[in-house]
């Protein structure tokens, strides 16, 4: 099960991790300026979307998409007032502090970036379906990358 990984993104680097209390999500860079600064974390919500941003946010206990369904997971599913803290666009995800670091002195901010994508996709396959505390966006709009092409 996945515990670390880091987010880099269009302004930022973020640790990620799953804790006992939750996910977290710390900024531990920061280029340029930013409303959440080094050392503070993504905030209200219980899961972590891992998609076009990170976005925490709270399951709905029935989701508006489905009054059936008891615990959704899938932020496009949630009503927004369930939606929390974000990040900026995600450029790549990686399982090393040191690739993280890499990308973002790269100064890339292209979203997905493509020099990134196996360290990505490998995050991502990590991640999966399942996970308690991250999940992966289904809507094409949220998703970082096409689960097919994991």
């Amino acid at each position: 099960m996945l515990k670390k990984f880091y987010a880099v993104t269009q302004t930022s680097i973020y640790e990620v991790q799953d804790t006992e209390n939750g996910p977290l999500a710390t900024k531990i860079a920061l280029r340029g300026s930013s409303e959440i600064v080094v050392g503070e974390f993504l905030k209200h919500g219980t899961m972590l979307s891992v998609g076009h941003n990170l976005w925490m946010f709270v399951p709905d206990g029935h989701g508006f998409m489905s009054p059936m369904t008891s615990y959704e997971r899938d932020l496009g599913k949630v009503s927004s007032q369930w939606w929390g803290g974000h990040s900026s666009p995600v450029v790549a995800l990686t399982l090393k502090k040191s690739d993280a670091e890499k990308c973002f002195k790269s100064g890339s901010t292209k979203i997905c970036d493509p020099d990134w994508a196996e360290h990505t996709k490998a995050v991502l396959k990590a991640i999966g379906n399942d996970h308690p505390k991250f999940s992966l966006p289904s809507d094409p709009d949220l998703r970082l990358m096409d689960p097919a092409k994991l």
